[in-house]
């Protein structure tokens, strides 16, 4: 019997119950809040170059404007909104100098490179939560994901296949798929010092 079965049997037999995540090293909590700070200023990047995107399809003329032209459109024509309770009144100067194509490749390289970073955070949230052996089914839920976006891409082209790698973009960036893991950990732990 290994020495991590031998706490789990004595933690089982002095009543005391196992923690999800270890209390003494805390760490885990520093990742989290890391995750959902970024998480929510992602999410704000993303809204905003949506909501560019949006009006310059729906005013094409736009695209080819000066950026003080777009700027002077804007302060005019589009008014405050709330979109997924983030509150949008201008867009991000930046924008205004960018065309339709480079705002679009902007956003899929800020995808990839958010799921990147996303990736990065659930493994070290994983590494400080004691659960760094299950890094391979980190890699497989990326990889299933990826694939199922990949065919829903395929089969159902156009806003069908966007809005399911959208929902299924907002789970990898978040902190489910390595909290479920490590959940997925505890239980297994758990049985195993029920089962002695």
């Amino acid at each position: 019997m290994s020495l991590s079965n031998l706490t789990v049997v004595a933690e089982s037999m002095s009543g005391h119950s196992m923690s999800l995540l270890p209390l003494r090293r805390p760490w885990w909590a520093a990742v989290m809040a890391v995750m959902l700070v970024f998480g929510f200023y992602q999410e704000l990047v993303k809204i905003q170059l949506n909501d560019y995107l949006t009006t310059l399809t729906e005013q094409p003329s736009l695209d080819a404007a000066s950026p003080e032209d777009r700027a002077l459109f804007w302060s005019s024509s589009v008014p405050p909104r709330v979109v997924n309770y983030y509150e949008i009144h201008d867009p991000w100067p930046i924008f205004h100098h960018l065309s339709r194509r480079q705002l679009v490749v902007l956003k899929w390289g800020l995808a990839v490179l958010i799921v990147a970073v996303f990736f990065s955070l659930d493994a070290l949230f994983l590494s400080v939560a004691g659960a760094w052996k299950l890094r391979g089914a980190l890699v497989g839920i990326y990889g299933f994901v990826g694939v199922v976006m990949a065919l829903f891409g395929a089969l159902a082209p156009g806003d069908g296949g966007y809005a399911v790698a959208r929902e299924l973009l907002g789970f990898l960036q978040s902190p489910l798929p390595s909290l479920m893991l490590v959940f997925v950990q505890w239980l297994q732990q758990r049985a195993g010092a029920q089962s002695h």
